[in-house]
């Protein structure tokens, strides 16, 4: 009976071992196709480098604390980028800057 136990036991292993090591061999997808579409929707190549700085103004909500605040991102080239994100009640020196 033992013995039993010990070859289901060695083909269950065996055979989940081998699903594992399918899923682990397969490659992720390419990225590169979507990141040129994405691009072609923003206008091409030529219109995103057109963009020297930008400033975008929203609202955050933490949904684990259930607190929300004003958010704001400033890009800049060449590789500038700041974010601020306030909640009420939190530490006002919340940002870094890069």
């Amino acid at each position: 009976m033992r013995a039993i136990g010990v070859l289901l036991l060695s083909s269950w292993v065996l055979v989940t071992s081998s699903w594992a090591a399918d899923s682990l061999s397969t490659t992720p997808p390419d990225p590169q196709p979507l990141i040129e579409r994405v691009g072609m929707a923003y206008g091409g190549r030529a219109a995103l480098e057109a963009v020297h700085a930008y400033r975008m103004e929203g609202r955050v909500v933490a949904a684990q604390h259930e607190r929300e605040g004003p958010m704001i991102r400033l890009f800049q080239r060449p590789g500038r980028l700041r974010v601020e994100v306030h909640y009420p009640g939190a530490a006002r020196d919340s940002h870094r800057e890069r």
